[in-house]
């Protein structure tokens, strides 16, 4: 069964690994891997291949500035596994510079977990909890977004 919080799917390992498996773009199955191996934001992976110098591969970290206005904690160290440090130095490596914009990148991991035949989430499960469209059916079944990983990592 699908797991899913506020209407983002929660993904399991084997499930991760056969969206992956779906990703035929080298450069964004690294983009996938350092979402999922550091919990960090879509929008903070994209600041980090922008300033590769903000990551520390001897302490195995990455130091993230808040790109939020009123961010309570303007700036935080991100923590690696050997395999988080593993999946940053390929993203950091790879030669791509430009990625899909977080809204397209969301479509691409809708279509993704299609063909990985991942379970779409039941009807009446994808409503959203609060907010603008509280209450309201969502369109995406299969809640696959570029939260998907900071709320898999997180669980």
């Amino acid at each position: 069964m699908a797991h899913q919080l506020h209407g983002v799917r929660i993904l399991t390992p084997r499930e991760y690994e056969t969206l992956l498996e779906q990703i035929k773009t080298p450069s964004l199955v690294n983009l996938v891997r350092v979402l999922m191996m550091t919990g960090m934001r879509y929008e903070e992976i994209l600041r980090l291949k922008a300033n590769p110098e903000h990551f520390s591969e001897s302490d195995r970290s990455i130091w993230v500035r808040s790109g939020k206005l009123k961010a309570r904690s303007p700036e935080r160290y991100v923590p690696l596994t050997p395999a988080g440090t593993r999946a940053v130095r390929a993203f950091l490596d790879d030669v791509r510079a430009k990625y899909p914009a977080a809204s397209v990148m969301s479509v691409n991991l809708r279509t993704w977990a299609m063909k990985a035949g991942l379970t779409p989430i039941l009807e009446g499960q994808m409503k959203d909890l609060s907010g603008f469209n509280a209450g309201k059916e969502r369109k995406n079944v299969y809640g696959m977004s570029v939260k998907t990983f900071r709320r898999s990592w997180e669980n």
